[in-house]
Order: structure tokens, then sequence, then C-alpha cells
């Protein structure tokens, strides 16, 4: 997984505001590539893999390990519009 740095820093300004120190990748059901996944600022659980991603703490489910690493986060847009996007990571 690739963290942009302007990713970063919109990911570390969610996570003071929302007192959280890790960005989490879950499984959230299965689609047709497979399984489909989910981020959340919320702790690790105990068998999360813990990754540190541009100095962003990263837990994934084990599932999600192989997946995760083909994919890239970065801002996209700017003003009122600008979000966070997920590059990658499918069929």
């Amino acid at each position: 997984m690739i963290i942009t740095d302007t990713a970063k820093a919109y990911i570390e300004a969610f996570m003071k505001e929302n007192n959280v120190d890790t960005l989490r990748f879950f499984v959230e059901g299965e689609g047709c590539c497979g399984p489909s996944w989910s981020l959340a600022l919320e702790p690790a659980k105990d068998t999360d893999v813990i990754e540190n991603i541009n100095g962003i703490t990263v837990a994934m489910e084990p599932a999600l390990v192989e997946t995760l690493q083909t994919i890239q986060l970065d801002m996209q847009g700017d003003g009122e519009e600008e979000g966070l996007v997920i590059n990658g990571g499918c069929c």
C-alpha cells in the first residue's frame, strides 16, 4: 500500500479530530471480485495485521493483506469536493 503525502495529511487531520490513531481496513462482504472491503478510523482488532505506512498506523484483516499491497490512497478534487480515493486493488 502507498499512502501519498496529501492523503497522509488528510487522514491525520481526521485522526486527530476523532482521537483515533489507526486506519483500519476490513472485510464487509463478498463481491464479484472477492471480498468487499471498507476502511474506518477505529482501533485494530486482535487478529489484524498492523503496519506503519508513511507514518500512518494501518490495521488490516489478514484476508486483505495481499489485496491491499496493490492500492494507493490519494486525494482527489479541491476545496469542498476534496476527498480520499483508493486507486487499484480490484480484479
